[in-house]
């Protein structure tokens, strides 16, 4: 799977937005905001994923700003992937390997 590559196209989709739209960091705020934090939980998930639990806490930790989805995520970090994985197939969700 080629899943780590969705956040680089992510950033290079708001670069190229940036550019062509006037005043777009400031129209649409929220929204960029929004983005940024999906990459952020993008990236760390791939580095967890990878054995790389540090990494992903460090990508995760500057985009929390009180969102209970990221501290969550965050949190969920300080365990094995496994973990993750198992609490996953409770909820019913099925992911890719």
């Amino acid at each position: 799977s080629k899943s780590e590559l969705f956040p680089i196209e992510k950033r290079i989709m708001l670069k190229k937005l940036h550019k062509s739209i006037p005043n777009f960091s400031k129209d649409y705020k929220i929204e960029v905001k929004y983005v940024e934090q999906s990459i952020a939980i993008e990236e760390a998930h791939h580095y967890w994923q990878n054995g790389n639990k540090d990494k992903a806490r460090k990508i995760l930790k500057p985009n929390i700003n009180g969102n209970i989805k990221l501290i969550l995520f965050y949190l969920l970090t300080f365990f094995p992937y496994g973990f993750y994985k198992s609490l996953l197939q409770l909820k019913g969700v099925v992911r890719p390997n």
